[in-house]
């Protein structure tokens, strides 16, 4: 019985060396640690848990361009392009350490990232800790934070009027200008574009929309860049459908339709967003239109003032009228728009109106051919303000 008790206690000391022996894979001393402290925003926390060393994630080379930093006996790099996101609201970093003197044990972190609060994506200086046992030296890498939430959107968009002028002929294109909100952080741009219309009946073909950066082939806004026309929206109408909904007057700033358009983006590393941009189309007859349009107003004023002014016992001969009201009504035409083009009202007789609508043009037409003249003075008051 003595005789199996040593056995055992034999037993057990070459297990105790063994576990000690330098050919063990995990061994107890000389672990590399790295500490990284929070970083507190303004609007926002970003908190680090680096987790333990793993000698085999470490690769054998790394590219020169990633961020690192040497301190006096370790150089640390952080893997931004294989960075990603989890489903709990955190991010996970790669990061290695790797001894100068190159006998030392390189290891690999995921570190994870959890941010808090609404800042946007920024590049900031995160400083660490890095050593074995108590002696850690300090450093400072320059790196990206992203958020979850953000208190803005990362990307703006626009179009290039509040109401964007769509003829009723043909195909329109129109710009939609782009910025990137992040003064460090470039945002990369998906190349579908959806387009949402307020009214399907309006269009003869589903309005499109793609990227269409300066560079060729670019989908990448850099840091801080504004891009004109880096969305072309193309629209055709369906010129009767629409005609309907344009021919009714509306008050200036009203559109005719709206569009909604959906852009969607990335920061790299970052969580995708989708930037929603409304566009508000105002409809517009072609020049041909409107000038038929006030001609056949100006028809209709210039007979019906023909039979008041004979009724007075003062009419004038008709087709001296006529002629008079279809070239006064084509310059009332053609100057108002000019005059709203130009940024300026078109008002007749005192009242605001649009040269582009169908009705209140023939309605210029018809009021000018009603009223006549009998020189210059009064074709210059009607349009004056009362």
């Amino acid at each position: 019985m003595f005789c199996a008790w040593k056995r055992r206690c034999a037993r057990t000391v070459l297990l105790g060396l063994s576990f000690f022996s330098p050919l063990s894979p995990c061994p107890l001393f000389g672990t590399v640690t790295l500490q990284i402290p929070d970083v507190n925003l303004p609007d926002g926390k970003v908190e680090f848990r680096p987790g333990i060393c793993d000698s085999a994630a470490a690769p054998a080379s790394l590219p020169q361009q990633m961020p690192q930093f040497t301190t006096s006996n370790y150089t640390v790099v952080v893997d931004l392009g294989n960075t990603t996101h989890g489903s709990y609201g955190y991010f996970i970093y790669p990061v290695y350490v790797r001894p100068n003197s190159g006998n030392g044990q390189s290891c690999g972190f995921r570190v994870q990232v959890v941010p808090s609060g609404t800042f946007v994506d920024k590049v900031v200086d995160v400083s660490f800790h890095v050593g074995e046992g108590a002696q850690l030296e300090d450093g400072v890498i320059r790196i990206p934070l992203y958020n979850i939430v953000y208190s803005r959107s990362l990307l703006q968009g626009h179009p290039g009027a509040k109401l964007s002028p769509v003829s009723l002929s043909g195909a329109t294109m129109l710009d939609i200008t782009l910025s990137n909100t992040l003064p460090d952080l470039t945002i990369g741009l998906y190349p579908d574009v959806t387009v949402s219309p307020g009214h399907q009946s309006y269009w003869q073909d589903n309005p499109q929309a793609a990227v269409r950066l300066p560079r060729s082939g670019s989908r990448v806004l850099d840091g801080g860049q504004i891009v004109d026309g880096a969305v072309v929206l193309s629209l055709r109408p369906n010129p009767w459908h629409a005609l309907g909904a344009s021919i009714f007057p509306l008050a200036p700033d009203q559109p005719h339709e709206n569009l909604t358009l959906y852009v969607n983006y990335d920061t790299p590393g970052g969580i995708p967003g989708t930037l929603e941009i409304p566009v508000a189309i105002r409809f517009r007859p072609s020049f041909w239109s409107l000038i038929l349009s006030v001609l056949a107003g100006a028809v209709v004023g210039s007979l019906l003032a023909q039979l008041i002014k004979k009724g007075n016992g003062d009419g004038i001969k008709w087709y001296k009228a006529f002629a008079v009201a279809l070239l006064a009504s084509g310059i009332a035409e053609v100057l108002g728009i000019i005059m709203v083009y130009g940024g300026s009202e078109f008002r007749l007789f005192g009242f605001e109106l649009d040269p582009y609508q169908l009705l209140p043009v023939a309605a210029v037409g018809a009021l000018v051919g009603l009223v006549g003249f009998k020189n210059a003075d009064d074709f210059v008051k009607i349009f004056q303000k009362p």
